[in-house]
């Protein structure tokens, strides 16, 4: 059968809980026979909410999303440890012990800004072409550190917890850490990623009303709204064919950044330029 190569843009999809965000992806991709379906941020198998996907041409402008911050709600277990710093790993550590909340939201403000923290070892991080829950499955722990960036983090009441932050952070880094500091063993206990790039919960589609539709026309972002941060550049007809046809001698930039080339009011496609030369990422 031939692959549905006819839809292209972004898809916000609400990750339910047990699932990889690559079962997520594979899910919908068999369902309507999508030529490509990936998607811009994991989330883990435990944790649920914005996953957004890029099918198929929609899959080269993933990385050109706004990289606005994101935020979830996270839920912390105290008085115990697991490997993998969530409640999917087996328990390493346990203590009677809860700290009080002042304890605890006086703590919060160590973690504001640019931090270096642990790497989680049940985490998708490649080393040396292997991935450490792969590593870790057999026991082969890796410690190693990152910089990750908190821009707030505060009570919501007494059991929930709103944390912004930047990408590349993994919040289970802050549990497990924030566990260390207060001297009582933490774990990740529940986690809902509410906003990721400019895009929210509230917008996204629960997976199963996603896979029970027959066409998603009605809930695809277009490439237009999606890229809307980006810098437009305007073409004519002639520049628009030249670059269908991979001619870029007309496209002349000199200042750095990343732009997205218009004809007749409709993106064709991302002009990413730099101080080693450009890159065109055709999207029609």
């Amino acid at each position: 059968m031939k692959k549905n190569d006819k839809l292209n843009g972004i898809l916000l999809v609400n990750k339910p809980t047990g699932m990889t965000s690559f079962d997520v992806c594979e899910k919908i991709k068999r369902r309507f026979n999508f030529q490509k379906v990936g998607h811009s941020g994991t989330l883990d198998p435990s944790a649920k909410g914005l996953l957004v996907l890029g099918i198929n041409k929609g899959t080269k402008i993933l990385r050109f999303l706004s990289k606005e911050k994101k935020e979830y709600i996270l839920t912390i277990k105290w008085g115990i440890k697991t490997k993998s710093w969530d409640l999917e790993g087996d328990i390493i550590e346990r203590k009677d012990c809860h700290p009080l909340k002042n304890n605890i939201q006086s703590a919060f403000s160590n973690f504001i800004g640019e931090k270096e923290l642990p790497i989680p070892f049940f985490s998708a991080k490649k080393i040396n072409g292997k991935k450490m829950y792969e590593m870790a499955r057999k026991d082969e722990m890796v410690d190693i550190k990152k910089n990750m960036c908190f821009h707030s983090i505060e009570f919501i009441d007494d059991e929930k917890i709103s944390v912004v932050c930047s990408e590349g952070t993994y919040i289970r880094s802050l549990v497990y850490v924030l566990g260390e500091q207060l001297s009582c063993p933490a774990t990740l206990s529940s986690l809902i990623r509410v906003k990721n790039n400019n895009y929210s919960l509230k917008n996204a589609v629960a997976l199963n009303e996603i896979l029970n539709k027959i066409e998603l026309n009605d809930i695809m972002i277009n490439y237009n709204d999606a890229l809307l941060h980006l810098q437009p550049l305007y073409i004519d007809k002639v520049t628009f064919e030249d670059v269908m046809f991979g001619n870029y001698n007309n496209l002349h930039f000199a200042k750095s950044g990343v732009y997205r080339l218009l004809y007749k009011g409709d993106i064709v496609a991302v002009y990413d330029v730099n101080e080693n030369g450009f890159k065109i990422i055709k999207v029609t």
